[in-house]
């Protein structure tokens, strides 16, 4: 038997049987099967595959190794629904959930449902989201609570245009909004005009009973909310939902905070209450009384007082569905190699 480095064995023996532990590839399995080597005994072939194996775990890492990559693998391979199962574990809807009531903040002065209502409606602003939108979720918890129909808008002020490339982008996803919406029977409306004068004109219209707004702490948007609240009727009951942050900034501190070593224990102070599974927003049992028309998105998209100097990018795709995969393809791609090339922008880690 050649034993030179470039076909050597690594046998083992058991009863009259030699066991092929590991071989070099310059020896052919098939030529050693059935020698007689070692007085008598035989090299079997069922475990040669077995020497392969192990063989091959040397060259690519332990087992352990290989099965935290492929539980890695599987983990990841369809982030979207992962996250949707998790939801589903959570709760069956927002009906079941044990909603933190401090995530509310009242704006108006007072808190009952009129007793004409006929809808809530849930003003997005910040949170352009379906899912895992705490504002949306309350809004859906308090229609389903007063059994009417859930109504979803988003305003277009003309004071507050955006360039282009921004506008674009805000129109396409808010497009997957009302396409996911529409699959739970919410009805998604597009305002163009002055917010707080188009909202008010939609609560009288609509009969709303109660009106939820997310939060953005920008002074345009907190005019819009003061506004808002001045021109709806003063018998709807209007209240925000921080859905951006973890811990909702009226909850963190009551103060404005300036360093880091003071508001750093209060957040984590409050880690275990706000830090949470999302439920589902799910199919809404009651819904309008009368057609909604779907949104013409053509007219904002084409409107020609916004500035078209700066053009759209084809290399950002808006929306949830994209988010959700550009974190997958990070996590699956780019993150083991983020510590040491996120620096290097030609290497887009």
């Amino acid at each position: 038997m050649d034993t030179s480095e470039d076909s050597c064995l690594f046998i083992a023996m058991e009863g009259n049987d030699t066991i092929l532990l590991a071989t070099s590839n310059s020896v052919n399995f098939t030529e050693l099967s059935g020698q007689n080597i070692f007085g008598g005994s035989k090299i079997i072939m069922a475990d040669t595959d077995k020497g392969q194996k192990r063989q091959a775990e040397a060259d690519n890492g332990t087992t352990e190794e290989k099965k935290l990559k492929a539980d890695t693998e599987k983990a990841s391979e369809s982030l979207l629904s992962e996250v949707a199962h998790f939801r589903e574990e959570c709760a069956v809807s927002i009906a079941d959930f044990n909603f933190n009531k401090k995530r509310v903040k009242v704006v108006s002065d007072v808190k009952d449902m009129p007793e004409e209502n006929e809808g809530i409606l849930y003003w997005m602003m910040r949170d352009q989201r379906v899912q895992d939108n705490w504002a949306m979720l309350y809004a859906q918890r308090l229609a389903l609570k007063q059994e009417v129909p859930l109504h979803v808008c988003f305003c277009l002020d003309p004071s507050n245009l955006l360039p282009l490339r921004h506008h674009s982008f805000m129109l396409n996803g808010l497009k997957e909004v009302e396409q996911e919406l529409s699959k739970l029977d919410i009805s998604f409306h597009l305002f163009i005009g002055e917010t707080a004068e188009t909202i008010a004109k939609f609560v009288g219209e609509k009969k709303i009973g109660g009106l939820v707004a997310d939060f953005s702490p920008l002074r345009k948007p907190q005019e819009w909310v003061q506004d808002v609240a001045k021109a709806i009727p003063k018998n709807i009951p209007f209240c925000q939902v921080d859905a951006h942050n973890i811990i909702p900034c009226w909850v963190t501190s009551e103060k404005l905070e300036y360093a880091a070593r003071t508001i750093r224990p209060k957040v984590h102070k409050q880690l275990g209450s706000f830090l949470t599974e999302y439920p589902p927003v799910t199919v809404h049992p009651h819904k309008a009384t009368t057609k909604h028309e779907a949104v013409n998105w053509d007219e904002p998209m084409n409107d020609q007082k916004v500035d078209r100097s700066i053009t759209e990018v084809d290399w950002a795709t808006p929306g949830s569905t994209a988010a959700m995969d550009m974190l997958e393809s990070f996590v699956k791609e780019r993150l083991k190699v983020f510590a040491t090339e996120r620096n290097d922008p030609p290497k887009k880690p």
